[in-house]
């Protein structure tokens, strides 16, 4: 009976070809890593902090009794400038549970470029302004850039969302349904989406987390304005 054949030790050339291999998954593990990092963490920071000056600057345009810029500069840097935003926005939820919007008014900023969607939830410039006819739209990140919409899917019917406009005037609408659409879905932000022949407000932003597959929508009805 013949002896079965020894087997050859590893060649130099396969060792160095399996070390090679293995620090570029090693490099790109880390290079994922960190910008898993980035993304999730550093890019909320930024646009915390773009927020929080938002915030102080409508504060002090309420004090001086003057109207916010709705404009703004944009980039890279996330400046806030003198831009203190299109509008705030807050979630009340029916059963007085916490905001899934958070705990500190969003200020919506004027348009939804990728620049622009990086200080905030972005007013669609076509749509309407808060409390008028037609339908106030408005977009935001779900994951990245402070995630303001992380949370958008526990609102439920009964919810309500507050719109602060410019002047100090608060309009009051109310959840009447969330949906989930395809990215070409357009008809979400038009004049009236639900056929409800009544002023809106549609919030929209990207469904499943972690991806840009679909859209999350939740349209609310006007109900009720409260003066300044």
């Amino acid at each position: 009976m013949q002896s079965p054949r020894p087997t050859s030790p590893p060649t130099r050339l396969r060792v160095r070809l399996l070390l090679a291999v293995g620090s570029v998954l090693v490099i790109t593990g880390l290079v994922i890593g960190l910008y898993v990092v980035y993304a999730l963490v550093l890019t909320g920071r930024e646009t915390a902090a773009v927020q929080s000056e938002l915030r102080e600057a409508w504060a002090a345009a309420d004090a001086e009794g003057i109207e916010p810029s709705g404009a703004g500069e944009t980039g890279d840097d996330l400046d806030a400038g003198d831009d203190a935003g299109v509008a705030l926005l807050e979630a009340h939820p029916e059963d007085g549970s916490a905001s899934p919007l958070g705990d500190e008014p969003l200020v919506v900023v004027s348009g939804t470029t990728y620049e622009e969607l990086k200080r905030g939830p972005g007013h669609y410039p076509h749509s309407a302004a808060p409390g008028e006819d037609g339908n106030v739209a408005v977009a935001g990140h779900r994951t990245t850039y402070g995630a303001p919409f992380f949370d958008l899917d526990a609102l439920a019917a009964g919810d309500r969302l507050d719109l602060t406009d410019q002047e100090g005037e608060r309009h009051h609408y109310e959840v009447r349904e969330q949906r989930v659409v395809q990215p070409h879905d357009t008809w979400v932000v038009g004049d009236d989406p639900l056929d409800l022949d009544a002023p809106t407000l549609t919030l929209t932003t990207c469904h499943p987390r972690f991806s840009a597959a679909e859209r999350l929508v939740v349209f609310a009805e006007l109900v009720d304005a409260e003066e300044p």
